[in-house]
């Protein structure tokens, strides 16, 4: 089943987590059992990929769609990122301010 989005229906701030197989484009069969993962997030309407390569950035959906659709790739799984956990400060410790060498 091939994955589709109305991307019209996406809030800006979407954070999507995309399970990426690579397939032998000749035979079709799997080239490795790994899954790759790509976050992509939709910021004032374009979308930005995690990865290196031709991975699209700020693009509109009809280039991340055709970059999943490539027959070298298998999209296996399709989430969203629902919440957020603060990582620092750690809770309840506050921020220290550190002097810059030139005193300001």
């Amino acid at each position: 089943m091939k994955f589709t989005l109305d991307d019209s229906q996406v809030p800006d701030g979407t954070i999507l987590l995309f399970g990426v197989r690579y397939v032998d484009s000749e035979t079709g069969s799997r080239a490795s059992s790994k899954v790759f993962e790509y976050a992509a997030l939709k910021a004032s309407g374009r979308w930005y990929l995690t990865g290196t390569g031709r991975v699209p950035q700020d693009a509109g959906w009809g280039a991340v769609a055709r970059w999943l659709d490539d027959p070298t790739r298998e999209v296996i799984s399709v989430r969203t990122v629902t919440g957020t956990v603060e990582v620092w400060p750690t809770p309840g410790e506050q921020p220290v301010e550190v002097p810059r060498p030139n005193g300001s």
